[in-house]
């Protein structure tokens, strides 16, 4: 059964990660046989983050890829706020370099969903679709 498309927000400053994280998309929508299908809109900062899904005319997410270094905000401090905007019904989920259990914990008490270890593969994101909440059986 298709699951359709799923609109995900990546929150990533770095551009060569934006630029890889794109063509991984691309290149899942192009496995995925239509049964999923991803649209991706890409946020660079903290506050590029925030100000898209403040938007009077935001998208309505399913996912939300976000990177734990930002240049204006840890992820760990945005979680709770980006929370607050989009409510449980949105899977949000961190990507990073660390692994410390430490910030897993700190990243899971703050509302991410999970945990992801950069660098993502092309499995990874073509799979990203199995954390979307309230898929239908």
């Amino acid at each position: 059964r298709p699951v359709g498309t799923i609109n995900v927000l990546v929150v990533e400053d770095d551009e060569m990660q934006r630029l890889v994280l794109d063509k991984l998309f691309t290149a899942a929508n192009g496995k995925n046989d239509g049964i999923v299908t991803f649209d991706v809109t890409f946020a660079a900062t903290a506050a590029e983050a925030v100000a898209t899904l403040e938007a009077p005319k935001c998208v309505q997410f399913s996912i939300i890829l976000l990177d734990m270094m930002l240049p204006d905000l840890n992820g760990y401090d945005l979680l709770p706020k980006i929370r607050a905007l989009v409510g449980e019904s949105v899977a949000i989920l961190v990507a990073s370099l660390h692994t410390q259990i430490e910030l897993v914990q700190l990243c899971v008490s703050r509302g991410a969903d999970a945990f992801l270890v950069k660098p993502l593969g092309s499995d990874e994101v073509r799979h990203i679709w199995q954390f979307v909440k309230g898929l239908p059986s």
